[in-house]
């Protein structure tokens, strides 16, 4: 009677000869599935983490975990699906949950496509809702984007070559990262490089890209191929670099993106001879950019050559754009006085906050008044 209940009973599996494909479902003890429309977590660091003593590097560092990453290099060809969690920890890079891997596949709701048909179309809603900076004041946080920086991101996305100045703490290395990231995340075969004039810099500054990319949705972003302390390659064959001018990684190559951050502070000779070497490869694609951000640091220099014939109409190719002291919600006269007497004169003020060139004479070119 048993042996004959048994018969009766549905076998379970799938049926003789089917092919073999994922399977779907969760594995035996893991929680509840999410909704796929409800947002992945994001992980914040703990009050004690975050302490008005840490730099913004250390935070930066608190929230990156360098033991994931490889110098080799790290590519896997799957057609697994990812939903909220692991189902497995080889979906994701050395099983990091922030970090998929290439060819990791996604079942979109409706929601997931518009998000990222919306974020392909519009840097700024890509960037006000998806992208995530870390403050000394307030530690990891989604940026707001106030007027004058939207209009320093927009020059960067609609001009082939952008010269960006910008007075201290107004987020303009931010806002190249920003750039980099989307252009990366949505175009195919776009390589783009940061350049700075320090080793420590560079490194820095990628480190905010990294924290950007694995504060992304899966979803919305390529899985890895390579991901390293100064470069990610993407599933999407796109790649993000850091370099120093001295160095000769992208010395010739063919750039999509050449971002130079605080141009005006990097010796003369040493830009000059990185410019002859670089310029010309980056240029003579037809969609190539370069973009140039900085705080003044005199005349005589190519950052003030370029910005002012930008400005004055003698290199129509390049196009400008500013972020002043005043554009950066709560700062007013009661805030210059304040800077101009901790910094001992109101000289040290306009040259590091009033977008002010100034000459050996200490006079001002190009003031804002």
């Amino acid at each position: 009677m048993e042996n004959e209940e048994d018969e009766l009973r549905p076998k379970k599996g799938r049926p003789k000869g089917s092919k073999n494909k994922p399977k779907k479902g969760r594995p035996k003890g893991s929680k509840t599935k999410k909704s796929l429309d409800e947002p992945l977590p994001i992980q914040t660091p703990s009050p004690a983490s975050v302490t008005e003593n840490l730099s913004e590097e250390q935070i930066l560092d608190s929230l990156l975990d360098d033991t994931k990453l490889t110098d080799v290099g790290y590519n896997v060809s799957t057609d697994k699906i990812i939903n909220q969690e692991p189902i497995d920890a080889s979906y994701y890079y050395r099983g990091s949950k922030n970090v998929p891997v290439a060819g990791a596949q996604y079942e979109f709701t409706t929601d997931m496509i518009d998000e990222l048909r919306r974020c392909k179309e519009d840097v700024l809603y890509f960037a006000e809702n998806f992208f995530y900076i870390v403050s000394t004041d307030d530690g990891k946080q989604k940026i707001k984007l106030y007027d004058a920086q939207r209009n320093m991101l927009l020059n960067m996305v609609n001009n082939r070559f952008s010269v960006n100045l910008a007075s201290r703490q107004s987020g303009k290395s931010t806002l190249l990262t920003i750039f980099v990231l989307w252009v990366a995340c949505f175009n195919d075969d776009h390589r783009a490089a940061i350049v700075a004039n320090k080793e420590t810099t560079a490194i820095n500054i990628f480190k905010r890209v990294r924290m950007a990319y694995e504060q992304l949705p899966n979803y919305i972003k390529p899985g890895v191929k390579d991901y390293g302390k100064t470069g990610m390659t993407l599933a999407n064959d796109s790649s993000i670099l850091v370099s120093t001018t001295t160095a000769t990684s992208i010395r010739g190559d063919s750039l999509s993106t050449l971002a130079i951050d605080e141009v005006a502070f990097i010796e003369s000779h040493i830009l000059n001879e990185f410019w002859s070497s670089v310029i010309p490869a980056v240029s003579s694609g037809k969609k190539s950019k370069v973009l140039l951000v900085s705080t003044p640091n005199g005349v005589g220099n190519k950052f003030y050559e370029i910005f002012s014939g930008a400005e004055n109409g003698s290199l129509p190719s390049w196009k400008s754009a500013r972020i002043d002291w005043w554009d950066r919600p709560g700062r007013d006269e009661q805030w210059k006085n304040e800077q101009i007497q901790l910094l001992g004169s109101e000289e040290r003020f306009l040259q590091e906050f009033g977008n002010t060139f100034l000459d050996d004479a200490a006079n001002a070119v190009g003031a804002s008044e």
